[in-house]
């Protein structure tokens, strides 16, 4: 039981949160080329460097006697490793240095790495740490870049599959920055007992669980309907889609509704995290098809 525990947590959930995070990509490449398919070497390589990130930081943090075997967690490095080095390799270089500038962060993120003074001397910090309530900001703007930046980049590298104008990467990226936000906010408002045991002042420890929540809703429909097209301002003043208004409502709203209840279940919970990592991005679909 205790093997199959260590294996759910280093493994089947970060997995899940791994192919989660192909969706930013999916919307990007159809935002891009107007196509559904996803293609494998970017599946490979940021599905596999997001996968590696998750697994090691929930490794690291697991004590000695709840992780698992030795061998089988070198296994398990060296096939993800495999995935991405393949995926690097026929992804292009342009696509691989616009990911990789970024995954570096994501293996320090939770690692005491930063050396700053304090009252007791120098002490190492984790990078995580130092941007207390901007935390999750920062995540989301990393792994906007990571997924739908790199996407963009890869299908606009030596034109080879269209590429977007500025403004629309822009609005492209900006709505996977939102939808990130939210789902990383959401993970701390969970962690809001654990962050507080480490001294951590993330925005949920500031604000509490209803606060944010209710921030997250109210930010996530400006920018959604704003970035969308549904709400604009023209000459004539304010001017708004009724429908595309609707659409925006039910993704914002519903999607915080739909953490909510996530958030009532403990952090171990296979089918209620594992759903949320999997398909809690799945309104960015239908956000993108909207520009």
């Amino acid at each position: 039981m205790a093997e199959y525990e260590s294996l759910r947590a280093v493994m089947a959930l970060p997995t899940l949160m791994g192919l989660g995070h192909m969706v930013p990509v999916m919307g990007a490449v159809y935002a891009t080329t107007g196509s559904n398919s996803l293609p494998l070497s970017l599946l490979g390589m940021i599905g596999g460097s997001t996968i590696l990130v998750d697994s090691y930081d929930t490794y690291k943090d697991l004590p000695l006697s709840k992780r698992p075997s030795t061998w089988l967690w070198r296994l398990w490095l060296g096939f993800l490793c495999g995935i991405i080095i393949g995926g690097t390799v026929s992804s292009g270089l342009d696509a691989a240095i616009s990911m990789y500038r970024y995954f570096a962060i994501g293996l320090l993120w939770g690692q005491p790495c930063v050396m700053l003074w304090s009252k007791s001397g120098f002490r190492l910090y984790k990078p995580k740490a130092l941007f207390r309530e901007a935390k999750s900001l920062v995540a989301a703007s990393c792994l906007a870049y990571v997924t739908s930046g790199t996407a963009m980049v890869y299908c606009c590298q030596a034109a080879r599959m269209g590429c977007l104008t500025q403004s629309m990467r822009t609005r492209v990226l900006a709505l996977s920055f939102v939808y990130q936000f939210l789902r990383e906010t959401t993970c701390d408002v969970r962690d809001i007992a654990e962050d507080e045991r480490e001294g951590m002042k993330t925005l949920p420890v500031r604000l509490g669980k209803t606060n944010t929540m209710a921030l997250l809703a109210i930010l996530t429909l400006f920018m959604d309907t704003w970035l969308t097209g549904a709400v604009s301002i023209n000459n004539t003043g304010l001017v708004m889609q009724p429908a595309s208004l609707a659409g925006g409502l039910v993704r914002s709203v519903g999607t915080v509704l739909a953490y909510w209840q996530i958030l009532e279940y403990p952090k171990g919970h296979l089918l209620s995290w594992g759903c949320m990592s999997l398909l809690g991005l799945a309104p960015l679909l239908w956000a993108v098809a909207m520009l």
